[in-house]
């Protein structure tokens, strides 16, 4: 699980450094990892939501808008439903 963590600070740091295509072609790969691995849903969720964030850079909206709906399939449910009663108190 720490090698997702430092591949995807990796990641960050391409995407901070407008390296998108550099930092596509690393998430492409985990990608493919995740669909052969149990791996926690809140990191597929991050491993989306980049990839996604880099496509938007690279203006491929259509492709994006996929993956962005993938992640959206991954948020962990807990975290969720704790935010969604914080904004019903108020």
């Amino acid at each position: 699980m720490d090698i997702y963590k430092d591949t995807l600070n990796k990641v960050k740091v391409l995407i901070e450094d407008e390296l998108y295509s550099s930092a596509e072609l690393l998430l492409s790969y985990i990608i493919f990892q995740l669909q052969n691995k149990q791996i926690k849903k809140l990191v597929t969720y991050e491993v989306f939501s980049l990839f996604a964030d880099c496509l938007v850079k690279k203006k491929e909206y259509k492709r994006a808008i996929n993956y962005y709906t993938q992640a959206i399939e991954y948020i962990p449910k807990s975290g969720y439903d704790h935010k969604i009663n914080i904004l019903k108190k108020k």
